[in-house]
């Protein structure tokens, strides 16, 4: 005689495909957090240090960089000028070491930098950026530094 083996105790295939999309969204969200943890801390709440240099002229300010996060990539970053209200172009910037050797160039007609390569930002570092003249640069006037891959958050200096 055959034996037939009914078991009462199992899952119904209901609540079994339940605890498998449960199983499944769970593991998903820790999956996730760990995904995103692993990007690390990108500075972009970490704005410049930025001082203005003594020297002023009617179309050129000079900009000494006291702090920067690390990562902070001067290829990634814009410079605007805001004069009287108005947004104003840039002709360029320069970008100078710490021992006052040029890294490289702003182009404010085009937004792009040309020969700084991979270089960060650091302490140190001097800008001198000269403008359209008229209207030029004066007291109250807003430069803003941006980076464009949020390698720091948005730093603006008002001209003095």
């Amino acid at each position: 005689m055959k034996r037939v083996w009914k078991n009462k105790d199992a899952v119904s295939p209901v609540i079994a495909t339940i605890l498998m999309v449960a199983i499944t969204v769970v593991l998903a969200a820790v999956l996730y957090v760990m995904v995103i943890g692993m990007g690390g801390d990108t500075g972009i709440e970490t704005p410049l240090g930025l001082n203005q240099q003594p020297g002023r002229t009617s179309t050129n300010v000079t900009v000494l960089i006291s702090s920067a996060p690390n990562g902070a990539l001067i290829d990634s970053s814009t410079i605007s000028l805001v004069s009287g209200g108005t947004p104003t172009q840039i002709q360029q910037a320069t970008v100078y070491s710490s021992a006052a050797i040029i890294i490289g160039t702003y182009n404010g007609a085009t937004g792009l930098w040309t020969g700084v390569g991979n270089t960060e930002f650091t302490a140190g570092m001097s800008i001198v950026i000269q403008t359209v003249d008229p209207p030029g640069v004066s007291n109250g006037d807003v430069i803003t530094f941006a980076s464009i891959e949020e390698y720091f958050g948005t730093t603006t200096l008002t001209v003095n």
